[in-house]
């Protein structure tokens, strides 16, 4: 059996044992990657115009079936790049919107951008100071401290795992591993569909608050 097949069939048991050990995370994955689409296409709705911002929410959804394939197939380190990319993709769509000639430097790839300059950019905009509040701060520092913990994971930092040393290099299934994406998964959804309603308040239906905590989403509705 060549390397190839046997990877394959490593992946094969990692997912079959994934879908038993963890049917109910898988479940809420769907609900909330149907709700998240719902949020996009009411973007969509709404701005058709609006080409940067929708061409990185589109890739934010890829990035995150990425990140969820990944999980189910052992590979949790990818898993959390993934992660990563959707929350940079979020902050940076919106940046984008408001720069355009950033959007097609980046799409060219004749610029790179730091992630918290972008944060900062997108906090400076006016429909996000209008929500200059104890919990909109924390929003923000929610979302820097987050983008960093995945990038510690995503830069091989052995320690956020609280691993072992490794006596097989083989794909392995990993409970401990795939809650921590599962746990992570949950605070990148809340902060960016928390992000997105705040941003663009006309798209707000009711698929957001099937993501957003309720008593966050009700302190949105109230300063609506």
């Amino acid at each position: 059996m060549s390397t190839i097949e046997t990877l394959i069939n490593q992946s094969i048991d990692i997912y079959l044992r994934s879908k038993v050990d963890k049917q109910a995370e898988i479940n809420d994955f769907e609900e909330n990657l149907k709700s998240l689409k719902d949020i996009i296409n009411s973007y969509y709705i709404t701005h058709k115009e609006k080409e940067a911002i929708l061409y990185t929410l589109i890739e934010s959804i890829l990035c995150l079936e990425q990140s969820a394939l990944c999980a189910l197939n052992g590979l949790y380190s990818l898993a959390m790049d993934s992660l990563r990319k959707v929350v940079e993709l979020i902050v940076f769509g919106m940046h984008f919107d408001k720069n355009p000639s950033d959007f097609h430097n980046w799409l060219a790839g004749a610029s790179e951008f730091r992630f918290s300059q972008k944060l900062d950019s997108v906090y400076s905009f006016p429909e996000i100071r209008h929500w200059s509040n104890p919990f909109n701060t924390q929003l923000k520092q929610d979302i820097s401290n987050i983008f960093k913990s995945l990038s510690q994971y995503t830069h091989s930092n052995p320690t956020k795992w609280e691993q072992n040393l490794r006596d097989s290099w083989q794909l392995e299934f990993d409970s401990g591993k795939f809650t921590i994406w599962n746990d992570y998964l949950k605070e990148v959804l809340q902060c960016i569909c928390t992000l997105l309603a705040i941003y663009s308040p006309r798209t707000i239906n009711e698929a957001y608050s099937r993501i957003i905590k309720p008593t966050v989403f009700q302190e949105i509705m109230s300063n609506l």
